[in-house]
């Protein structure tokens, strides 16, 4: 008997794979039909729960993976970091420190 046609791979694949499970139970003749039934609107409802409990990524993930990476130069970066009006303006010895570390550890082959 092939291994599609045996108890035990069905029943995993109404576990994992449920539509092909499904299908298995319904070509295979040995199961009686209201295991059948069973089976299939069991392995069914599985089916759904995860699917529709794994709903995809998060707007907040969508969002950062799908932004534009734009690449600066480090006079560019010095002056995000260096210049009075910019939020994240800290200071000439400051900025310079910061894009040491940059260097060294982010960008090594900067």
């Amino acid at each position: 008997m092939p291994w599609y046609r045996r108890t035990g791979p069905i029943v995993a694949l109404l576990i994992f794979v449920a539509p092909v499970g499904i299908l298995l139970v319904w070509t295979s003749s040995s199961w009686a039909r209201s295991v059948r039934l069973a089976a299939s609107v069991v392995s069914a409802a599985l089916f759904a729960v995860v699917i529709i409990t794994s709903g995809g990524p998060d707007k907040k993930d969508d969002e950062s993976t799908t932004a534009p990476v734009q690449a600066t130069s480090s006079a560019a970066q010095a002056r995000a970091f260096t210049a009075p009006d910019h939020p994240d303006g800290f200071g000439a010895a400051t900025a310079e420190k910061i894009l040491d570390v940059e260097h060294t550890h982010i960008c090594p082959t900067y």
